[in-house]
């Protein structure tokens, strides 16, 4: 009898380890792909959108000091509107930024792994891909292709 109470004792002790730790720190591809890929693409979108956002209401709150001051505004120079000049040519930077950002993500997350799952991350990556596109195509031919 007093076997069979050390047996239970030690089958008790052996179902609460099931696993290694070492299985608990291991990184799977998978996982990258399907959390830190798509969290790094918006971070990037969102910091941009964050820079943009708040460089528009710097200039607005100083024009509204200047106009508050009876000046004038200051005028536009083509800085932050998405157009910063290289070489004297305007260069559309929003769309260049999202082709980039997305061809790279689209990148990444057919490298490290590619399944069924995660055709639906490549394509809410392709969708971005259009809109830099669309971006593209609205900056350098206007709104002739595009009416509003």
């Amino acid at each position: 009898m007093s076997e069979m109470g050390n047996l239970e004792v030690m089958c008790v002790n052996c179902a609460l380890v099931k696993h290694s730790a070492q299985e608990h720190f291991t990184v799977e591809a998978k996982y990258v792909v399907s959390y830190f890929v798509p969290a790094l693409f918006f971070l990037f979108l969102s910091l941009r959108w964050s820079f943009l956002m708040l460089t528009r209401w710097k200039e607005f709150a100083s024009d509204h000091q200047l106009e508050l001051a009876g000046l004038p505004p200051t005028p536009e120079v083509g800085g932050w509107t998405g157009c910063l000049t290289v070489c004297g040519q305007p260069m559309p930077w929003e769309g260049l930024f999202k082709i980039l950002l997305s061809t790279s993500a689209i990148g990444a997350t057919v490298l490290l792994n590619l399944d069924s799952t995660n055709i639906m991350i490549v394509t809410m990556y392709g969708f971005f891909l259009i809109s830099g596109l669309i971006d593209l195509l609205v900056f350098s031919c206007g709104y002739l292709v595009l009416p509003e």
